[in-house]
């Protein structure tokens, strides 16, 4: 027997696959974030460790310059653990992102079967896309007219709206991170170098005089 399904069922379900596709993405975001946050305050960490041994002897041990070494070596390491991981999310947050895309559109089509007055999805887009630019009357008619809208024009409101959303939560979010290991490394880096060269200084010098003697 067959069971006749009808547009207010099919968009419930489509309704159902938007907010689960929508949680999975949260839940990537949010999980990527906490990895974030623990890759940071580990740097951190071992950056104020670092830190704190400098200053107690004015002239370096080789101990003190292997150490420090180390220190910056695991702060890049910890980027870099960082920045692959990143990518890897990266990917994985713009496929789930195409997926919800996929649904919002297919939700779209289908409401073009229903009545104008019943199109709330689509009505909601229209009105999403209207606080970022002005929707002329075609456009207005189209989207809650008889026929509805057009394949292509369901994109372009999906797209109004992922376009601020996504670029701030999924680019600009995880640009500003960056700038923390930058700034991680801008410290340690320094840190090692100065005590480098505070080594080989008397030692430098040693030699310029024994050359000083010699000629």
């Amino acid at each position: 027997m067959n069971i006749e399904v009808t547009p207010v069922e099919q968009r419930a379900f489509l309704i159902a696959a938007v907010a689960w596709q929508e949680s999975l993405l949260q839940s990537y975001r949010s999980f990527h974030l906490t990895i974030q946050g623990f890759f940071i305050a580990a740097g951190a960490v071992v950056l104020a460790v670092q830190l704190s041994g400098t200053g107690q002897q004015q002239i370096p041990t080789v101990k003190d310059v292997i150490s420090n070494l180390i220190f910056t070596l695991i702060v890049g390491l910890l980027f870099l653990l960082e920045y692959t991981t990143a990518v890897d999310f990266k990917r994985v947050v713009q496929s789930r992102g195409k997926n919800i895309n996929h649904w919002h559109k297919e939700l779209m089509m289908l409401e073009n079967q229903l009545v104008p007055l019943q199109r709330s999805f689509t009505f909601f887009k229209t009105w999403q896309r209207s606080k970022q630019e002005t929707i002329n009357d075609d456009d207005q008619k189209m989207y809650l007219g008889a026929e509805g809208v057009t394949e292509d024009k369901a994109k372009e409101l999906i797209s109004t709206d992922v376009g601020h959303t996504r670029q701030v939560l999924d680019g600009a979010l995880f640009n500003r991170l960056q700038l923390v290991w930058y700034f991680l490394l801008f410290f340690s880096s320094p840190v090692t170098f100065y005590f480098i060269c505070m080594w080989l200084s008397p030692r430098f010098n040693k030699a310029v005089r024994c050359v000083s003697l010699a000629t």
